[in-house]
């Protein structure tokens, strides 16, 4: 038998995870099977084993895959830093917007917040998304921190806490929409709700 070219590998690789994505979605992480992801995605399971290792790193490959088919990650919302409050909220916009146009992105953020049952065997994956969310906050706090400095963000809220509301608020709204998608619209309802939350941390003008 001939082996597959590179890209043939890396096109049965891709088959796999949206197989993966699409059974997980349906069945739940712990309910799905390698087998029922072969099937879906018509290879064997040897196949499935030549790319992953297990279950839990076809899991994890998944949210690599996921974060690099973004244009905007939750981690470049805060990652490049940004230098005025509009600045943030237009970062969080793109991000919300390009989850309620992405079938993809939607799908697998439901099956994260819904479908997932957590278990010891996921805490590899869980202890590297606590890790990159630590340095998230660390990153957003900083930011909020310099905004303070400059006298663009109100002195009395503690730059660590407006990291942590805002963390709250936008995964809050996003789960809120995920679980019912016909309570609000993410483009006529969340600009009003993010100027009203934002607009809570931005600095008095100064007067003259």
């Amino acid at each position: 038998m001939a082996r597959k070219t590179k890209e043939e590998a890396e096109k049965t690789r891709k088959n796999i995870l949206d197989a993966a994505l699409s059974t997980f979605s349906i069945k739940g992480y712990m309910r799905s099977s390698l087998n029922d992801i072969a099937i879906a995605a018509g290879v064997t399971r040897g196949a499935i084993y030549w790319h992953f290792k297990d279950k839990v790193d076809l899991l994890e490959a998944l949210w690599e895959d996921i974060d690099r088919c973004h244009k905007n990650t939750k981690e470049d919302v805060v990652r490049d830093g940004f230098y005025s409050i509009d600045e943030l909220r237009k970062n969080i916009l793109e991000w919300f917007y390009e989850i309620e146009d992405n079938p993809r992105l939607n799908t697998y953020y439901k099956f994260m917040a819904y479908k997932i049952e957590y278990h010891e065997e996921l805490e590899p994956v869980l202890a590297h998304q606590r890790e990159e969310k630590r340095m998230m906050m660390k990153s957003l706090e900083e930011d909020f921190r310099q905004l303070q400095n400059a006298n663009r963000m109100r002195a009395d809220i503690e730059p660590g806490h407006a990291a942590l509301m805002t963390f709250a608020f936008v995964r809050g709204l996003m789960e809120h929409w995920l679980f019912d998608r016909t309570a609000f619209s993410m483009k006529k309802t969340v600009p009003v709700l993010l100027d009203n939350f934002l607009g809570g941390f931005q600095a008095s003008p100064q007067k003259g």
